[in-house]
């Protein structure tokens, strides 16, 4: 495949860009859309040249639609194919995972389960052996591991919330271009990551392996060992989508005290907690209940656009979504 290539001095004005999104059902006939207008800080002119450069080059794409409780995919389904990624790697004989789901998920699970997955792969700078001479079935079955315990995290969260709220979910859409363009982002960008988000929020995507400092406070993940705890340094053209809000003064008081026992400054700018805003939601007259009651309908994403003062810039047709990375099976 022919690589990417950036301009990076070329000037860009993000308050002229838009993203364009068309969701679908299996059947990939669009029939819903929504629009994001990109905002203007010291990343997003980057993140523009690179999902520009990405979409144009046809990166793998996986999307990940997180936390949409009322959709077809239910815990029963997850934790089987979650089982089933694991059934795959103790067949394969190099290393055994004892812990199967076959009760209650619990986040201590999640932990443990995500503790087997960073040990199996290790970091996007440096992976394991084991990865490098693992066929695509069984790379296929580690990135599962990852990737169903935190849609199961996702859909408990999401239960809470409606508990709590009946119009209420987490929900938030992951997506990734597999092995695309990237470049790191120093200090100077730390003033972008805020805790605070809103409904609708376009955000860049942790494109690593490990898990934030913020994750592992939510997560009071006991299990992670130090290296695998990765704040956000690589910039890729991929995105995440929130569609619930969140009090950053409050989420900051959910961190302190876990920080604090681990030995950090919560208010330290190399923590990188929050996320960075890349765009703003164009509701269009919408509700959120009738955007998020849409998107459980709709968790195919069939084109991405990219439009610079209502003109498209680039616009991409996006195949099916895979079950997991390698394979196609269902």
């Amino acid at each position: 495949m022919q690589r990417a290539s950036l301009n990076m001095s070329e000037q860009i004005n993000p308050k002229e860009y838009q993203v364009v999104l068309s969701f679908a059902k299996s059947d990939l006939k669009p029939q819903y859309q929504l629009k994001f207008n990109v905002v203007e800080n010291t990343i997003t002119p980057i993140w523009l040249k690179y999902l520009i450069a990405t979409l144009k080059f046809n990166y793998l794409f996986k999307p990940r639609f997180m936390g949409f409780i009322d959709g077809a995919r239910n815990p029963e389904f997850l934790a089987r194919k979650l089982n089933e990624c694991i059934d795959v790697i103790n067949k394969d004989g190099r290393y055994s995972i004892p812990e199967k789901l076959e009760g209650p998920f619990t986040q201590e699970y999640s932990n443990i389960i995500h503790h087997h997955f960073e040990l199996l792969i290790g970091t996007i700078w440096q992976q394991t052996e084991y990865w490098h001479q693992s066929s695509n079935e069984v790379k296929s079955a580690v990135c599962g591991l990852n990737d169903y315990v935190h849609e199961l995290e996702a859909w408990e969260r999401s239960e809470l919330a409606r508990a709590q709220d009946p119009k209420r979910t987490i929900a938030y859409v992951l997506t990734e271009f597999f092995e695309s363009p990237g470049m790191m982002l120093g200090p100077e960008f730390e003033k972008e990551f805020s805790l605070d988000t809103q409904f609708g929020d376009m955000l860049l995507h942790y494109g690593q392996i490990g898990k934030t400092w913020l994750e592992v406070c939510i997560d009071k993940d006991a299990d992670i060992f130090d290296p695998a705890i990765q704040p956000l340094v690589r910039l890729t053209g991929a995105f995440n989508i929130n569609f619930f809000s969140v009090n950053g003064e409050s989420l900051q008081k959910e961190a302190d005290e876990h920080l604090k026992s681990l030995g950090k400054d919560p208010r330290a700018s190399d923590l990188r907690l929050g996320q960075v805003c890349l765009a703003k939601l164009d509701k269009q007259g919408q509700s959120e209940q009738e955007i998020i009651s849409a998107l459980h309908q709709f968790q195919e994403i069939v084109k991405i656009e990219v439009l610079k003062d209502q003109q498209i810039v680039v616009s991409q047709q996006m195949p099916a979504k895979l079950e997991r990375y390698f394979m196609t099976q269902k």
